[in-house]
C-alpha cells in the first residue's frame, strides 16, 4: 500500500531517499572520526588528530546541510501524498450514491479528509526515512559482529525483544486509537451542531443542555485520547529503558577488552555512538509499529469512501449528444418492504414539458433522485435515448441533465461567482438574470453581483437564482422539484412561460404541486402510493374525473394544490 500511494510521487521521493541516505552515512561517519581523534591523541599524533577533528566539522556542517535540503524534500512528499489523497477521496465521494453516503456523520468525513489523511501522509513520507533507519541499524549490526561476536548477540536479543513486546502491544493500541478517532467524530459532529445550530440554540435559551452534551463529549474523547498516548508512551518507555540499561553492561565488557588489548579506546567510543544509535533506531522502529497500527485504522477509514464509488470512466457512451426521451422500466427503488417507487414504469418524451405530481409520500422525490444518479434501482432501466443510463459516462451524463431543487446549496462565493461556475460567459449570466427580472434586484444589493450569497438572502431571490443557474447550464434535460410552489405569483407566471417555450428543445420535467404548471403541459403524470395512477392531458384528466380530477383538481383553480 505504502508503495502504491509513494508511487504517485516519484520526484519527491527521489529527493528524499538521496536526502536521506546522505544523512546517515553523515551519521555514520561521524563516530568513527571522533574515535581516531582519541587513538591519535592518545598516541601522542597531534597532527593527526586535528586533521580527524577537521573532518568531523566538515562532516557536521555537511550533516546539517542534508538535514535542511530533506526538510523541504520530506514536506514536498507531504504535500504532494496530501494532496493526491484528498483528490482522490474528493473524487470518490462523488461518485457515492445517496444511500452510501448515509453511511458517514459529517464529522466522520472531515476527521477522514484531515486527521486520518495527515496520519497516512506523515506515514507514507517517514516511511523512507523508517527503511534508511532499519538499513543503518544492519550496518551497526555487523559493525558489532566484527569487533565482538558476543557484543553483537546481546545488543541483537536485547532489539528483537523489544520489538516483540511491542508487537504484542499492537492489538492494545488499535484499539484504543480506534475508538480515540471515533469519540473524535462525535466530539466534532456535536460541535458542528452548536456551530450550525446557535440561532435556535439561543432562541430558546438551550444553552445549558446542549453544552453539556458537548462538554461531554469532549471530555470523552480527552479521556479515551490520554489512555492511548499514557500506554503507548508508557510501554515506550519501560521498553526503551531496558534496552538503554543493557548498554552500560557492554561498556563495562567493552572496559574488559581494552584491559585485555582487545580492543583500542576509540573502538569503545565507536559501540558507545552506536548502541545509542541503536537505541534511538529502536525507538523510530517501534514507533513505526506504532504508527503502523495507527496506519491500518485511518485506511479503513479512509477506504470506507470507495467501498461503493461507482467509477463508471469507461463506460460505452461519452462524448455524445442527447435528443432527451427518457424511459423507465419496470423499476423498483428504496427500501424493498418499502419502496419509493414500485414497478414503475414511464416514458417522457424528448423536446417536451411533463409534470409529475403526487402528494408527499408519493414517492416521486425518487423519480430525480434516480434521474440524477444519486441512488441505484434494485431492479429495472432507466434509459436515456433508449441507452441504460448506467453506460453513460457520468461526465458525459451530467452534462445532459440538470436538477434545481426547494432548498438549492450555494457556494460560499457571490452570485456572479456561483453563475460563473456553470457558465463562464458573463454576458450570458447577465442576459439571464434580465429576463427572469432579478437583474435590478441583485444591483439593488450593497455589492451587486459580488454580494456573498448566505441564508441571510432573500429567499426568492435565491430561488431564483437556482432557476437562473439550472438555465445557465444548458443541459438537454431539466428538472426542477418542489421549487415553482414557494415562487410569488409574478416570478411563478414569468419562470413557468420561460419553460414553456424552452420545452421545443429541451426536456423538462416539474415534480411539483402546482396546477398551473400542469395546464400546460405536454403530459401530467399523477402519482399515488409509489404507483402511477394515471397519465394525460390536464384537459383529459379532467374530463376523466378520476384519481386526477377527485384529488387535485376539485381543490380549485389555483397554483398551489
Amino acid at each position: 500500500m505504502e508503495k502504491e500511494i509513494l508511487r504517485t510521487s516519484k520526484k519527491e521521493v527521489g529527493y528524499n531517499i538521496c536526502t536521506t541516505i546522505f544523512i546517515r552515512i553523515t551519521v555514520l561517519l561521524m563516530p568513527i572520526f571522533w574515535a581516531n581523534v582519541i587513538n591519535e591523541v592518545t598516541s601522542s599524533n597531534y597532527d593527526g588528530a586535528y586533521r580527524n577533528v577537521l573532518f568531523c566539522l566538515i562532516i557536521i556542517v555537511l550533516y546539517w546541510l542534508s538535514e535542511y535540503i530533506n526538510q523541504i524534500a520530506v514536506y514536498k512528499l507531504y504535500n504532494r501524498i496530501y494532496f493526491n489523497l484528498t483528490v482522490k477521496a474528493i473524487n470518490g465521494i462523488s461518485r457515492n450514491s445517496l444511500f452510501s453516503l448515509s453511511r458517514f456523520s459529517l464529522s466522520e468525513y472531515l476527521n477522514i479528509l484531515n486527521n486520518d489523511i495527515d496520519v497516512i501522509s506523515s506515514y507514507c513520507t517517514n516511511f523512507i526515512a523508517r527503511v534508511m533507519r532499519v538499513l543503518e541499524l544492519l550496518i551497526i549490526y555487523y559493525y558489532f559482529f566484527k569487533v565482538d561476536f558476543y557484543m553483537f548477540l546481546v545488543a541483537f536479543i536485547i532489539s528483537l525483544i523489544g520489538v516483540i513486546l511491542f508487537s504484542l502491544l499492537r492489538k492494545k493500541t488499535a484499539r484504543n486509537n480506534l475508538q480515540r478517532k471515533e469519540n473524535l467524530d462525535i466530539k466534532t459532529g456535536y460541535n458542528h451542531e452548536f456551530f450550525v445550530g446557535i440561532r435556535d440554540v439561543k432562541a430558546f435559551n438551550l444553552y445549558e443542555k446542549i453544552s453539556t452534551r458537548l462538554f461531554k463529549g469532549t471530555e470523552d474523547y480527552l479521556a479515551i485520547n490520554a489512555k492511548y498516548n499514557i500506554n503507548l508512551n508508557g510501554d515506550k518507555f519501560f521498553i526503551t529503558c531496558f534496552i538503554e540499561a543493557v548498554k552500560y553492561i557492554l561498556m563495562f565488557y567493552g572496559v574488559y577488552l581494552i584491559g585485555v588489548g582487545r580492543m583500542d579506546i576509540g573502538m569503545l567510543v565507536v559501540i558507545y555512538n552506536y548502541y545509542a544509535k541503536i537505541v534511538d533506531n529502536f525507538g523510530i522502529v517501534s514507533t513505526l509499529n506504532v504508527e503502523k497500527v495507527n496506519l491500518n485504522v485511518s485506511m479503513n477509514r479512509y477506504n470506507k469512501i470507495f467501498e461503493h464509488a461507482d467509477y463508471n470512466d469507461d463506460a460505452i457512451v461519452k462524448n455524445r449528444d442527447f435528443i432527451g426521451k427518457i424511459e423507465f422500466h419496470n423499476i423498483l427503488y428504496g427500501y424493498k418492504n418499502n419502496p419509493t417507487l414500485k414497478d414503475f414504469t414511464l416514458t417522457i418524451d424528448a423536446n417536451s414539458l411533463t409534470t409529475i405530481i403526487g402528494k408527499d409520500d408519493s414517492g416521486y422525490n425518487g423519480i430525480y433522485e434516480l434521474l440524477l444518479k444519486m441512488n441505484r434501482q434494485h431492479y429495472g432501466t432507466i434509459m436515456l435515448d433508449d441507452i441504460d443510463i448506467k453506460n453513460i459516462q457520468n461526465v458525459t451524463y451530467y452534462n445532459t441533465v440538470a436538477l434545481v431543487t426547494p432548498h438549492p446549496f450555494f457556494f460560499n462565493l457571490s452570485i456572479k461567482d456561483n453563475l460563473l461556475i456553470v457558465n463562464k460567459n458573463e454576458d450570458e449570466i447577465k442576459s439571464i438574470c434580465e429576463e427572469l427580472k432579478i437583474d435590478k434586484l441583485i444591483k439593488a444589493l450593497p455589492n451587486g453581483y459580488d454580494t456573498i450569497i448566505t441564508d441571510d438572502l432573500n429567499h426568492e431571490l435565491r430561488s431564483m437564482l437556482a432557476i437562473a443557474r439550472v438555465l445557465l447550464k444548458k443541459t438537454k434535460v431539466i428538472l426542477i422539484a418542489d421549487l415553482l410552489y414557494e415562487l410569488e405569483s409574478a416570478n411563478f407566471n414569468l419562470v413557468l412561460k420561460y419553460l414553456k417555450k424552452m420545452s421545443k428543445n429541451h426536456t423538462i420535467i416539474i415534480l411539483g404541486r402546482e396546477l398551473d404548471t400542469c395546464k400546460i403541459s405536454d403530459k401530467v403524470v399523477v402519482l399515488d402510493k409509489k404507483e402511477i395512477k394515471e397519465i394525460g392531458t390536464h384537459e383529459e384528466l379532467v374530463a376523466n374525473k378520476g384519481f386526477y380530477y377527485n384529488n387535485f383538481y376539485n381543490y380549485g383553480d389555483k397554483k398551489e394544490i
